[in-house]
């Protein structure tokens, strides 16, 4: 049998994808041993997982940045290490990039979900079992594996993408701040590997923003999409003076000389004038008013910057050999409170922006 090593809920919910797969591969119940967080009434939970070790020949682990840092985990891995000679480990990371310095298991070469690791994995199920239970030919399991593989890839990816929705980003953060070892204090500043300026982490600040939000962007297309609607509905609904929004875009005139090494593309100015077009009309719909909550600015942009209420998100614009400013979509950023001292500092330039260094519509024919 092979060992499933999880701990914490989305460590969990890659197991349960993976069990479905190879249970699907194999059309077999009985060649996994996975606990489902349940241990029987008398069963101490040292004996209940020693026992499954003792079964097994084989492991796979489910690691994700919040468990790296686990002793559960560690503990399961060392117990499985000394109970067989001969056995095959799979230290499986899970959930983006991780921090190669601090990671306890940094002795064992961890692996991601790919299908060649995967097809290795079927292939040990198979010549670990062949003798003793009715299998399909190898080629039939492999075969199987290719069909189910772009589904299973598309389920790690929505439980990747929902860890924005279904947990506080802060909140994760800390958490996972504190099983590093490290002061989570509001000192710090987090960082998170992936997902900026995507459509859920937009969703996400939309729906959680009670009285602050001032974004930094460029186009900010994803923030005004129409599938925020109801969200702006609710800010407009908000007393204005205990909520307060804005935005600042970089200015389409011909005034603005940083416009030209905006981006590659020779469309840039047209969609950015389109992006400003879609934002007035959103705005103007749910009864705010476009001249009060957007202004342009001219200068070069060193960082994208978000403010929600109390948090700070934020990313270093990176450039190209050509010095043109790179996409943020998807790329890591970095997470504070407002009341630390970087907090503070980019409050201080969106402020000094806002009151003395951006335009008006009627200033840039927006």
């Amino acid at each position: 049998m092979i060992f499933f090593s999880w701990s914490k809920q989305e460590s969990r919910r890659y197991a349960v994808l993976t069990k479905n797969l190879l249970e699907e591969v194999f059309g077999r119940t009985d060649l996994i041993w996975f606990s489902h967080g349940s241990v029987e009434s008398g069963t101490g939970l040292f004996e209940f997982i020693s026992d499954g070790i003792d079964k097994c020949d084989s492991v796979i682990l489910f690691l994700t940045r919040e468990n790296l840092y686990n002793p559960w985990l560690q503990f399961e891995l060392g117990s499985f290490y000394s109970h067989r000679k001969e056995r095959r480990i799979w230290p499986m990371f899970f959930g983006g990039e991780r921090n190669k310095n601090t990671t306890p298991l940094e002795h064992i070469r961890l692996c991601e979900p790919e299908k060649a690791i995967f097809a290795s994995i079927v292939e040990f199920i198979y010549e670990s079992n062949r003798k003793g239970k009715d299998l399909p030919p190898l080629d039939t399991l492999i075969e199987r594996l290719s069909e189910r593989w772009e589904g299973y890839i598309e389920s790690l990816a929505e439980v990747r993408e929902s860890i924005l929705q279904d947990d506080d980003i802060l909140s994760y953060v800390l958490r996972l701040g504190e099983e590093c070892d490290m002061k989570a204090t509001e000192g710090n500043v987090y960082r998170v590997d992936s997902g900026f300026e995507t459509y859920r982490l937009y969703d996400y600040i939309l729906r959680n923003t009670r009285s602050r939000l001032w974004v930094f962007g460029r186009k900010n297309k994803k923030l005004f999409d129409r599938t925020n609607l109801q969200h702006f509905r609710s800010f407009a609904q908000k007393d204005p003076s205990l909520f307060s929004f804005r935005c600042l875009f970089l200015d389409p005139s011909p005034k603005n000389t940083n416009l030209t090494n905006a981006q590659k593309k020779s469309h840039f100015e047209t969609a950015l004038r389109t992006c400003i077009d879609d934002a007035v009309d959103l705005l103007e719909e749910v009864g705010m008013t476009p001249s009060e909550r957007i202004r342009f600015y001219r200068i070069v942009r060193n960082d994208a910057v978000i403010i929600s209420d109390n948090t700070v998100f934020f990313e270093n614009v990176r450039y190209d050999a050509d010095m043109r400013p790179m996409h943020l979509t998807g790329t890591g950023f970095f997470l504070t409170s407002a009341d630390t001292c970087i907090g503070r500092h980019f409050l201080d330039i969106f402020t000094d922006i806002w009151e003395n260094n951006s335009f008006s519509f009627d200033e840039t024919n927006g």
